[in-house]
């Protein structure tokens, strides 16, 4: 049944790679970098996109551990993205391994405003499959934290406008399809990308879920193609009773388009 679930995934993925659309096929120039805030322009050449296409779109592997509750333990995950950044969408699919022969899959994903969130035990049987507003906000913040994996992302002035920012910092507020939303990107004094903040819904059971700062923090920067990008990512939402670390993320392989 793994079989059948991943390739419901392929397909979904495969179809919004196909409609999401192609970046300017033009290499991104010291001209480019002008118009960004002094931090980003130095991450974005940092990078190693400068000379280099835009990407238009990612498919990534990646193993690591998740937590499926905040009173779980870590356990081990394997997943794979398909990302876009024209129109900026993901898919994900993983697979976390509770015990020996049970496995838990799921399906994330974003696009055109709207989010959709499957979960199967053994691939089979539906424990979840959700879509509403609340679900699109949400996804859509997840959206923005994959998109630091596509440097040359945060050169489209079409839907990212900065507002302020200074030596370590920036923040820019994004639209698409109908939804707006507010992100901090932070980077480390070397001109590196250290985290990501952004809005989004965190789930506290009963059909109850609150807005909450989530970060996305990067590490271990490693050559994927002659980029150099963060290979760890760890995710934390920033709840007011704690932040509770529930991903940990290590990027196993990257194609570019």
């Amino acid at each position: 049944m793994d079989r059948l679930f991943y390739s419901k995934f392929l397909r979904i993925a495969n179809k919004i790679w196909a409609e999401a659309g192609k970046q300017d096929p033009s290499i991104v120039t010291e001209d480019d970098l002008m118009a960004l805030p002094p931090p980003v322009a130095r991450y974005i050449k940092i990078s190693g996109i400068k000379g280099k296409k835009r990407i238009s779109s990612m498919r990534i592997s990646h193993s690591g551990s998740f937590k499926t509750g905040a009173d779980r333990n870590f356990m081990p995950i394997n997943g794979k993205y398909y990302l876009t950044t024209k129109k900026p969408s993901f898919c994900w699919f993983g697979k976390i391994s509770l015990f020996p022969g049970l496995s838990v899959s799921a399906f994330d994903s974003y696009f055109n405003g709207k989010g959709h969130m499957l979960i199967k035990v053994m691939s089979l049987f539906k424990i979840a499959d959700a879509r509403s507003s609340v679900i699109d906000y949400s996804a859509f913040g997840r959206c923005l934290a994959e998109m630091t994996m596509a440097p040359s992302f945060f050169l489209n002035n079409q839907l990212i406008k900065w507002t302020s920012f200074n030596s370590n910092h920036a923040e820019f507020t994004i639209t698409d399809s109908g939804l707006s939303a507010d992100a901090v990107l932070h980077f480390s004094n070397d001109g590196t990308l250290e985290r990501i903040v952004v809005d989004r819904y965190f789930d506290r059971g009963n059909g109850k879920a609150t807005l909450e700062k989530f970060t996305g923090k990067g590490q271990l920067i490693k050559d994927f193609n002659g980029l150099r990008l963060c290979s760890v990512f760890d995710g934390y939402w920033n709840l007011k009773e704690g932040d509770l670390h529930y991903v940990h993320f290590i990027v196993d392989n990257v194609e570019f388009e």
